[in-house]
């Protein structure tokens, strides 16, 4: 029997009591919508701080695997996007009373309450976006699905319905740009470290490509998909995209790679804004004939970057239009599972879709402050100056200035929205001078290779000085017990000196071949080098200490690799100095040990801090 409930019952779970929540367009309804895998409802806390999601599994679907499931997901709760991967699952372990009175809880996960439509809502609503916005929401999702790629990380059923659009929440606190998307319905993501689900995932309709097969759970499985749902946000600025999408998605499920219509125009339109590279990519990924064809993210992120700043500013000002009502009433939307997955937020669709004209018109200024609305247009048409001139710094003071103003929440949000763009495209700014550094530094490096060189050369003098001295030793007059010591002095210091030098030159030369290489080799590079030795001191750890008796100097030895691959990274990216990095061993020695006592032995940590303090006096260690 499935799980039953009413508005506000209470349920204990973790030791914290939660109600159910109320639908916000149907008093005295569970706030519980429907998905292909079972019900997400809606926790309050009693003092309505905080909220959760309980997501309810169909009986057929209920499976002890999904404790391990959550376990493994959950390490992935703080990379940006996928804050829905923070999850524990009911178990007759953990909750023992609760499944005892709601039996059909068991193996329910309880995940965060996400705030946000759906980008299916926004589809559905038609809700036109300046090109700001659109740019904002595309470069968020390209940066979300370019991370997860890096870690051979992929989502497995990327849709509108499976992306929370934060950036839109209305009535809410300011969002933070790594939570302007967000990701849910991630039960089935793959991983090389996961065991393949008993029920493989098989595309949404409108994001799945004609060739999805058994294979869709691999590493490229969102190529596709991704690919759709970033040209739907970019073309969501334009009136062809409202005027244009086919209902829950921009194309119709049947179209997907046909020669129709709505390609034709979206490409069209997306071209003059966006640029022939962008359009390029859509076009690769449309004509693919496999998951591989399709271009990587890295590729769209790459372009994204690349877009010219005065395509967001000609239609900066624009506010986005007011959201209708959704036309479904909410229980006819709880009768269509087939197009919705279950997510642990997606019941702030309705919530976040739905009109609240008293907040918004209380948000307007009062067109009685004609001094106030006369200061408002002074600053925006200054920031939008300073913009055109590329002084970002002032730009984004001006547009907080605008902020104190409390403009109409639609303008607001638009705000909002300008610094956290205008604050990246500063970040970028940096990032470029970063490069010119290194370029610069490399330049510099390579001097004192030349000049090592040279006095390499002066050393290999030395040495033909040395072979002079040693001749003389053997065939020349017989020195004294004195001149033979200073001579051997000499020789042992010419050997040292040349050591020192090749020694030198070997290591400079290490250091300019990775200033060489493209800052994305050398990320790649290091997170290949960690997963493997991470795997090595996973295995060791599992091995049976009384089995082995130098594990400890293994296990040390494999963690020592691990740490010296990320030192010598921060070395090679940041042109860190050794007496830095020693400084850096030795507070991670002096961390590591507080970490691992804590909440152990208080004495263990007196201990240690009395013996190793005097590192951090002159002179130490």
């Amino acid at each position: 029997m499935a799980f039953q409930t009413e508005v506000h019952s209470k349920l204990v779970i973790n030791g914290e009591t939660y109600a159910i929540g109320e639908h916000p367009f149907a008093p005295g309804v569970p706030y519980g919508q429907e998905g292909r895998q079972g019900t997400v409802y809606l926790l309050q806390s009693e003092d309505n701080r905080q909220k959760k999601a309980i997501k309810v599994f169909r009986s057929k679907l209920i499976n002890p695997s999904t404790v391990h499931l959550s376990s493994q997901i959950n390490k992935f709760s703080t990379m940006d996007g996928m804050a829905a991967c923070e999850r524990n699952t009911i178990t007759p372990h953990n909750n023992p009373e609760l499944l005892a009175k709601e039996p059909d809880l068991l193996y329910a996960v309880v995940m965060p309450w996400i705030d946000g439509p759906t980008w299916m809502d926004m589809v559905l609503n038609k809700q036109q976006l300046t090109r700001r916005q659109s740019y904002t929401a595309a470069y968020a999702l390209a940066e979300i699905l370019v991370t997860m790629e890096q870690r051979g990380l992929a989502h497995c059923d990327l849709s509108g319905p499976n992306i929370i659009m934060p950036m839109f929440a209305e009535g809410r606190n300011q969002v933070k740009s790594s939570n302007f998307v967000q990701l849910i319905d991630l039960e089935q993501m793959f991983s090389n470290q996961f065991e393949r689900p008993e029920y493989l995932p098989t595309g949404s309709p409108g994001y799945a490509p004609k060739y999805v097969n058994a294979q869709m759970w691999n590493a490229q499985s969102d190529r596709f998909a991704g690919s759709i749902l970033i040209m739907e946000m970019l073309a969501a600025s334009t009136s062809v995209f409202i005027q244009q999408a086919w209902g829950e998605s921009y194309f119709d499920p049947n179209e997907l790679q046909t020669h129709c219509e709505r390609y034709d125009r979206l490409i069209q339109v997306i071209r003059p804004i966006w640029g022939v590279g962008i359009a390029n990519l859509m076009q690769q990924a449309w004509e693919s004939d496999e998951l591989v064809q399709c271009p990587t993210f890295g590729e769209w992120l790459l372009e994204l970057s690349k877009v010219d700043q005065s395509a967001l500013r000609e239609d900066a000002t624009v506010s986005m239009p007011r959201r209708e009502e959704p036309k479904a009433t909410p229980a006819a939307r709880r009768e269509e599972p087939a197009s919705a997955p279950v997510t642990s937020a997606r019941q702030e669709t309705a919530a976040a879709a739905a009109p609240k004209p008293k907040p918004q018109e209380s948000a307007r200024p009062s067109q009685a402050d004609s001094m106030n609305q006369a200061r408002y247009n002074q600053l925006m048409k200054k920031a939008k100056e300073y913009e055109s001139k590329g002084n970002l710094a002032k730009a984004i003071e001006t547009y907080r200035t605008v902020q104190t103003l409390n403009p109409h929440s639609s303008v607001a949000k638009e705000i909002e929205i300008a610094i956290e763009f205008l604050q990246k495209q500063m970040n970028e700014k940096n990032k470029q001078k970063s490069k010119v550094s290194f370029g610069k530094l490399s330049k510099k490096i390579i001097k004192p290779v030349a000049i090592v060189v040279i006095l390499a050369g002066f050393g290999y003098g030395g040495y033909a000085g040395y072979n002079y001295f040693k001749g003389l030793a053997e065939a020349g007059p017989v020195p004294t017990k004195q001149e033979k010591k200073v001579i051997n002095e000499e020789i042992k210091m010419l050997k040292e000196e040349i050591a020192a030098k090749d020694k030198e030159i070997k290591g400079l030369t290490k250091e300019v071949a990775e200033l060489r290489k493209p800052m994305q080799q050398r990320s790649d590079e290091l997170i290949q080098k960690l997963v493997s030795q991470y795997q090595e001191v996973q295995k060791l750890s599992q091995v049976d200490p009384i089995e082995d008796k130098e594990l400890h100097e293994k296990m040390f030895k494999a963690t020592e690799v691990y740490m010296n691959h990320v030192n010598e990274y921060y070395k090679n990216a940041y042109n860190l100095d050794s007496m830095l990095l020693e400084e850096m061993n030795i507070v991670e020695s002096y961390y590591f040990p507080f970490i691992y006592n804590n909440n152990r032995n208080a004495q263990l940590n007196y201990k240690f801090y009395t013996d190793y303090k005097d590192n951090f006096l002159p002179g130490g260690p």
